[in-house]
C-alpha cells in the first residue's frame, strides 16, 4: 500500500487519536472475533520460507490459509470472477476463513458509482460462491472522489444488498477535514450498517477517523518493514479493540500491508502474540 507511505517514520507522532463520539453499534460484547491476514496469496519472498518448496500458484489459497484466516482480496478489484473460479478458492480454505473481496474498480473508479448495475450484479453473483467464508466486501473510492459526490455515494450504498456486509474507504482529505461532511458521512454509514474502513498509515493520519459505524471493523494497517513503531501501534490497536467491545464490536479484520508483503508474516505473528497476551495488559 503506497497510500500514506513515507520514507522515514522516526520522529513522527503515530499515536492513535481519541475516539469519534461513537454511539453503540450493538449490545455490549464480552469478546470479539479476530481475523488477521495480508493482501496477496503468494509473494515471491514466501515461496521457500513460509510455504513449502514447490508450492504451486493454484494451491496458494490453501497454503495461505494455514497461516492466516482472512485476506484483503484485491484480485476482485481488477477482475470480476464467476462463481466457478471463486469456488476453487473457497474449497481450499476452512469454514473459519474469511474473504474480504474488494469491489471491482469498474464500479468504484471508472464508473464512479454510476451505471453500475451490470458489473455489480456479476460481482455479487460471483462472491456467493464464498458462502459462509464471505467477510465484509470492501469499497475503496479513488483519491479524487470528493464530498461533492456525497449524494451519488449515498444512492449506491442504499442500493447495496443489506445481507452482504460492506465497508467503505474514503481518501480525499475533505471527507475528514470538513466536520459537517464527516458527521454526515458517519451518520449515513451508521444508518445503513456499513463499516467505515480505518487506515493506519504514517503519512495520512487524517484518515484515522476512529468512528465505529458497524459491529465489524476493517483496519488496514500500513507497516514500516519491522520498525519498532509497528509493534507499538499494534498494541495501541489491541487496547482500542478492547474498549470498543462495550460499543458492540463483534468482528475485527486486520489487513496487514507491508512493502512487497515481506514483513507481513512476522507482523501477523507478533500481533497474534500481543493479542493473546491482551488480558495481561
Amino acid at each position: 500500500m503506497q497510500f500514506g507511505k513515507v520514507a522515514q517514520v522516526d520522529g513522527l507522532d503515530l499515536t492513535l487519536p481519541e475516539d469519534y463520539p461513537n454511539p453503540s453499534v450493538g449490545s455490549k460484547q464480552t469478546d470479539y472475533q479476530l481475523y488477521a491476514g495480508g493482501t496477496i496469496w503468494m509473494p515471491k519472498s514466501w515461496k521457500n520460507s513460509l510455504y513449502p518448496k514447490g508450492t504451486k500458484a493454484a494451491d496458494a489459497p490453501g497454503a495461505y490459509a494455514k497461516h492466516f484466516n482472512t485476506i484483503e482480496l484485491n484480485a476482485t478489484h481488477y477482475k470480476i470472477y464467476g462463481p466457478e473460479h471463486l469456488q476453487k478458492w473457497r474449497d481450499q480454505v476452512p469454514s473459519t476463513f474469511r474473504f474480504c473481496p474488494k469491489v471491482p474498480q469498474i464500479i468504484s473508479h471508472y464508473r464512479r458509482l454510476k451505471n453500475y448495475e451490470g458489473p455489480l450484479n456479476d460481482f455479487l453473483v460471483g462472491i456467493q460462491a464464498f458462502d459462509e467464508t464471505l467477510g465484509p466486501c470492501f469499497l475503496q473510492m479513488p483519491p479524487n472522489f470528493t464530498p461533492n459526490h456525497f449524494d451519488t455515494l449515498a444512492a449506491f450504498l442504499r442500493d447495496w444488498p443489506v445481507d452482504v456486509p460492506l465497508a467503505l474507504e474514503l481518501r480525499h482529505e475533505r471527507w475528514f477535514s470538513e466536520k459537517e461532511t464527516l458527521e454526515k458521512t458517519i451518520q449515513l454509514l451508521q444508518e445503513l450498517g456499513v463499516g467505515f474502513v480505518i487506515t493506519d498509515t504514517a503519512g495520512r493520519r487524517d484518515v484515522l477517523h476512529m468512528a465505529l459505524t458497524a459491529p465489524f471493523l476493517l483496519l488496514r494497517f500500513g507497516g514500516n518493514e519491522g520498525h519498532p513503531s509497528d509493534e507499538t501501534r499494534l498494541m495501541s490497536w489491541i487496547a482500542r479493540f478492547e474498549q470498543w467491545k462495550a460499543k458492540g464490536l463483534k468482528e475485527v479484520y486486520l489487513l496487514i500491508h507491508q512493502p512487497d508483503s515481506v514483513y507481513t508474516p512476522q507482523t501477523h505473528q507478533r500481533f497474534l502474540e500481543l493479542w493473546k497476551d491482551r488480558s495481561q495488559q
